[in-house]
C-alpha cells in the first residue's frame, strides 16, 4: 500500500493534508514501517503514524462510520479495487480492532530510531547529558521485542525508575508480554515494594522478576541488555557526572549477558534451595 501511495496517490494525500490543516482532521495510520518506506512516510506529517510488524492486509475507518478496504492487483500496479461499507456494526468491530493494534504498534520516531540501530553494526556511543540518556532508555525499551535484563546497584536502579521515567514505559512493553528481569546488589524493602506496586497496577502477562545478589561486590553502575542485541551502561565518571555508553557490539554484549546469567541462577538456585 506504501509503494502503491507513493506513486498513483499523490494528489489524494495532498488533499488529506489540506483537509487536516483546514478542519483538523485527526488521522492515524499503522503500518510496517521498514528502510524500504521510511522515506516516503517522512513526507506525511500531518499523520500520526505508528509501527507494527507483519501486517497483510489494510483498512480505513472514517470518523468511525464509514468502513474501507483497498484491494491491489499484484499483476497490474496501478490497478486497485475499493470496497467500501457504511455499516456502523462493521464499523465499531474493525475499530476495536485498530484500536488494539495501535496500542500494540510503537511510535513512527521510534521505529526510526530502530532502524538507525539496526542499520549500524558495531556501534559504540558515549554520552554525559541525562536528557539524551533518557531518551536512549525510553528508545531501546520501546524498541525492545523479547527480553530486558538489568544488572543494577541499587541507587541507579531508584534512578531509573523515579527520575528517567521508566514506569512510562513499562505499561506498553509488559503488554507485549516481554520478559523483564531486574538483579540488584543488596535486599532493599523499598526497592521490593515498588516492584510489587508496578506488578499489581500493571495487567501483564509476565510480571517483572526481581532479584537480589550480594556477591556480585561494589557495583556501581547499571548495565541494561535489550533483546541480546543492545546494551547501554550508565555510571558516574571521575567527576562525578552522570555518564552511559550504548553499543551493539555482539560480544560486549555477550560478555555482560553471561555474567547476568551467571549471578541470576545463582540467585534463583539459593531461593528454591531456602525454600526447601
Amino acid at each position: 500500500m506504501c509503494k502503491w501511495a507513493s506513486k498513483y496517490f499523490i494528489e489524494g494525500l495532498e488533499l488529506v493534508r489540506q483537509r487536516v490543516k483546514e478542519k483538523g482532521i485527526k488521522c492515524r495510520l499503522i503500518t510496517d514501517v521498514n528502510l524500504e518506506n521510511k522515506g516516503f512516510l517522512d513526507t506525511l506529517p500531518f499523520l500520526e503514524i505508528r509501527h507494527l510488524e507483519g501486517l497483510r492486509g489494510n483498512f480505513g475507518i472514517r470518523d468511525e462510520m464509514g468502513y474501507r478496504a483497498f484491494i491491489l492487483n499484484k499483476q497490474n500496479d496501478e490497478s486497485v479495487q475499493t470496497y467500501f461499507s457504511n455499516s456502523r456494526t462493521l464499523a465499531d468491530q474493525q475499530m476495536k480492532i485498530f484500536e488494539e493494534l495501535w496500542r500494540m504498534a510503537i511510535p513512527f520516531a521510534i521505529r526510526k530510531k530502530e532502524l538507525e540501530y539496526e542499520n549500524e553494526k558495531d556501534t559504540k556511543r558515549i554520552t554525559g547529558d541525562s536528557e539524551i540518556i533518557q531518551r536512549e532508555i525510553e528508545v531501546l525499551t520501546l524498541t525492545c521485542k523479547k527480553d530486558l535484563t538489568i544488572l543494577s546497584s541499587n541507587n541507579f536502579l531508584c534512578l531509573l525508575l523515579n527520575k528517567f521515567s521508566f514506569r512510562n514505559s513499562l505499561h506498553s512493553i509488559l503488554q507485549r508480554g516481554i520478559s523483564i528481569k531486574i538483579l540488584a546488589v543488596n535486599v532493599d524493602e523499598y526497592l521490593v515494594k515498588q516492584i510489587a506496586s508496578i506488578n499489581e497496577s500493571l495487567i501483564s502477562i509476565k510480571p517483572i522478576q526481581l532479584g537480589f545478589a550480594n556477591k556480585i561486590g561494589d557495583l556501581n553502575e547499571m548495565i541494561m541488555i535489550f533483546d541480546d542485541k543492545n546494551l547501554l551502561r550508565v555510571n558516574y565518571s571521575q567527576g562525578n557526572l552522570l555518564i552511559a555508553v550504548s553499543s551493539n557490539q555482539e560480544h560486549a554484549i555477550l560478555v555482560q549477558q553471561l555474567m547476568f546469567e551467571k549471578y541470576w541462577n545463582e540467585v534463583k538456585s539459593l531461593e528454591v534451595m531456602n525454600n526447601n
